[in-house]
């Protein structure tokens, strides 16, 4: 199986949510439409699979996982190369194939230098951001830390 990590953050956010709709009044119509804008905001329903490296030496597929994909790829969604094989560097990350591929197969999915992992989403949008390789997810709703330029 492929290992999974997700946000504290966001799972502090679902619990949060929880305790408001365990906790309001919802004869109160305010709080009802707070707690449909938070679900709105976050997206709860919606839960997405991506796959990121999570080592220094940046995302690959092994070629096992390559010829995994090439065989169950009828809608020729991946990007292929001129000898007829796949890439195994850029390809959609939240494609249902590529995060089977690398549940079914595991760390024999790993390219050179790669750590495969799949991470969970909420909401349907987010960007990859990459130090050295090392990968990571930021979704509009992740966790920021602001500077105050007004103190001082």
């Amino acid at each position: 199986m492929g290992e999974y990590r997700m946000n504290d953050y966001k799972i502090s956010l679902i619990e949060d949510l929880k305790w408001i709709d365990d906790n309001f009044d919802y004869s109160n119509n305010y709080s009802a439409e707070l707690m449909n804008l938070a679900e709105k905001v976050l997206n709860m329903n919606n839960v997405y699979k991506v796959v990121t490296n999570n080592c220094f030496g940046g995302f690959s597929i092994s070629d096992e996982a390559c010829q995994w994909i090439k065989e169950r790829d009828i809608n020729k969604d991946f990007e292929y190369c001129e000898d007829g094989n796949i890439s195994k560097y850029y390809m959609c990350r939240h494609h249902p194939l590529l995060v089977e591929c690398i549940e079914t197969l595991g760390e024999d999915a790993n390219g050179d230098c790669a750590k495969l992992v799949i991470e969970e989403i909420y909401g349907n949008l987010y960007i990859i951001n990459s130090y050295d390789g090392l990968e990571s997810i930021e979704t509009p709703y992740s966790e920021k830390f602001w500077n105050d330029a007004s103190k001082y």
